[in-house]
C-alpha cells in the first residue's frame, strides 16, 4: 500500500512538472492567435506591405513551431503520467470511514484541476499548429475583406 502511494505521488509529481511551461505556452498562444489576427486583418487592407506581412506570417509560424518542438514531447510524458495516476487511484479500493475524506478523493480533486490546465494548454496548442485550421481560419477571414 505503502509503494502504491509513492509511486501516485511519483507520477503526479513528474505529470506537474510541466505546469509552468504549460502555462507560459498557454499565455504565447493567446499572443500567437492575436498576432495571427493582425497579420490577416491587414492582409486585405495593406497591399503595399505584402513583403512585411509574409515576413511577420514567417517569423509567427517558426515561433509556434519552437514552442512546438519545446513541448511535444513533454505534454505527451505528461499525458501519460496523468493516466497513471488516475489509474492508480482507482486501483487503491479504499472505505469510507465516517468524518474522513478518502485520500484518492483528496489527491484526485486537487490534481485534475492542474491536469485541465495542462490539456488546455496542449490543445490550444494543438490547435494553433494544425495548418488546417489555420488555412480555413485564414480562407474564411480573408474571404470577408
Amino acid at each position: 500500500m505503502v509503494r502504491r502511494l509513492l509511486e501516485i505521488e511519483d507520477y503526479r509529481l513528474m505529470a506537474l512538472i510541466s505546469l509552468p511551461r504549460a502555462q507560459d505556452t498557454f499565455s504565447r498562444c493567446s499572443l500567437f492567435e492575436t498576432r495571427l489576427q493582425t497579420i490577416v486583418d491587414a492582409l486585405g487592407k495593406e497591399a503595399h506591405q505584402q513583403e512585411r506581412l509574409l515576413k511577420d506570417l514567417t517569423q509567427l509560424a517558426s515561433e509556434i513551431l519552437d514552442v512546438s518542438v519545446n513541448t511535444g514531447e513533454r505534454f505527451s510524458a505528461t499525458a501519460a503520467y496523468s493516466e497513471l495516476v488516475f489509474a492508480r487511484l482507482a486501483e487503491l479500493r479504499e472505505q469510507h470511514v465516517d468524518g474522513y475524506q478518502r485520500l484518492g478523493v483528496f489527491i484526485e480533486r486537487r490534481f485534475r484541476s492542474r491536469y485541465q490546465v495542462l490539456r488546455a494548454s496542449q490543445q490550444t496548442h494543438r490547435k494553433l499548429g494544425n495548418p488546417h485550421l489555420a488555412r480555413q481560419r485564414f480562407v474564411a477571414n480573408v474571404g470577408s475583406v
